[in-house]
C-alpha cells in the first residue's frame, strides 16, 4: 500500500487506569516502529490525537510544546517511531458521528446513566468523521509534518452537553468530580473528559465542511443512534 492508516488510540473500554494507557503506548510505539521499517521510505498518515498536546488553557497549534495526557500516549509513542520518517502525522480531537464518545452520551443522558466530569469548563474541540476522513486523504498529498483537523469553534463540555440535552428524551445529567468519576472509569478516561483538549485549526488546510452546532442535534435526535 502506498498508504498506510494507523490510529494512535486503540478502542477503549472504561475504567482505563494510568497504567494500561502506558502499556498502550509502548504496544502503539513497538507497531509504528514496525510499520515504518515495512514502508521503506513510502509515504505513510497517522491517524494520532490532540491528546498528545495535554490540558491546554489555549488553542495548541500543530508544533506547540507537547505534554500528553495518559490517553496521549499510544498516539505519542506513534508519533515518535516515526520521527524523522515520511509520515504525516493528522492529530485529531473528539471525533463526532454515529458512534463513539457521541453514541455513548447521547445513550447515557437517554438512560440517566451519563454524568458530567468536573465542573464542564474544560474546552473539547470537536471534528465530524467525514471531515477526519477528509483531512487523512488530504494528508497523503501534503509534505510530511504534522497538522491538526478541528473546527475552530470548540465549546465546553457544558456547552457541548447543554446543546444535547435540549434533544427531546435526552435529560441534562448531573456532575460528578474527576476523583470519583476516576473509581469507576478509571483515572486515564476521567482525565480526558475533565481536561481542555483545544486545538488550533492548522490555517493552510481545507476548513472542515460540518459544523458540530447544526449536526450534533441531528445525530442526537436519531433514535437509532
Amino acid at each position: 500500500a502506498e498508504v498506510v492508516w494507523h490510529l494512535g488510540l486503540p478502542r477503549v473500554v472504561p475504567p482505563v487506569r494510568r497504567r494500561a494507557a502506558a502499556r498502550m503506548g509502548r504496544r502503539a510505539g513497538d507497531a509504528a516502529t514496525t510499520i515504518a521499517e515495512m514502508l521503506d521510505g513510502r509515504p505513510l498518515v497517522l491517524a494520532s490525537r490532540g491528546f498528545v498536546d495535554g490540558d491546554r488553557a489555549s488553542p495548541a497549534p500543530a508544533d506547540a510544546p507537547i505534554a500528553p495526557i495518559a490517553l496521549g500516549r499510544p498516539a505519542r509513542a506513534a508519533e515518535r517511531a516515526l520521527a524523522g520518517s515520511e509520515a504525516r502525522i493528522v492529530r485529531l480531537p473528539w471525533v463526532y458521528g454515529r458512534g463513539g464518545i457521541l453514541r455513548a452520551m447521547v445513550l447515557g443522558l437517554r438512560m440517566r446513566r451519563f454524568r458530567m466530569v468536573g465542573d464542564g469548563a474544560n474546552r473539547w474541540s470537536l471534528v465530524a468523521v467525514e471531515d477526519a476522513v477528509e483531512a487523512l486523504v488530504a494528508a497523503a498529498g501534503r509534505p510530511p509534518g504534522v497538522s491538526n483537523a478541528s473546527e475552530a469553534d470548540a465549546p465546553t463540555l457544558a456547552e457541548l452537553i447543554a446543546v444535547v440535552s435540549a434533544t427531546p428524551g435526552v435529560r441534562r445529567p448531573d456532575t460528578v468530580p474527576r476523583a470519583m468519576a476516576a473509581f469507576s472509569l478509571g483515572g486515564a478516561v476521567a482525565e480526558a473528559l475533565a481536561a481542555s483538549t483545544w486545538l488550533a485549526p492548522d490555517r493552510d488546510a481545507t476548513p472542515p465542511a460540518l459544523d458540530w452546532r447544526q449536526r450534533i442535534p441531528e445525530l442526537a435526535s436519531d433514535p437509532e443512534l
